[in-house]
């Protein structure tokens, strides 16, 4: 069995794990159209990993800033809470 790798590009054989290029003077390309004419289907490829959105450091502040306006004592946990939400925000 095969599986695309990069649509039209690279073909992976799952038996042994071995990385084929769509190549015409390639015996293991050849291998695979062979196997494709007796009826089989190369699998899709993976879809590609989900990201998470880019982070808004701006929005990430203000919201901070916004919740400790709103306490009307600020203690020191806050303060140590802030420093480490504010590292994260800033930081790449």
């Amino acid at each position: 069995m095969y599986k695309w790798l990069i649509l039209n590009a690279l073909v992976q054989r799952l038996a042994d794990g071995a990385f084929i290029p769509v190549d015409p003077r390639n015996k293991d390309w050849n291998d695979v159209l062979a196997w494709v004419a007796a009826g089989n289907v190369i699998a899709d490829a993976d879809p590609p990993p989900q990201l998470e959105p880019p982070r808004d450091p701006l929005a990430e502040i203000d919201a901070l800033k916004a919740a400790l306006t709103a306490k009307a004592v600020i203690t020191e946990a806050d303060i140590d809470a802030a420093s480490v939400s504010l590292g994260k925000a800033v930081s790449p």
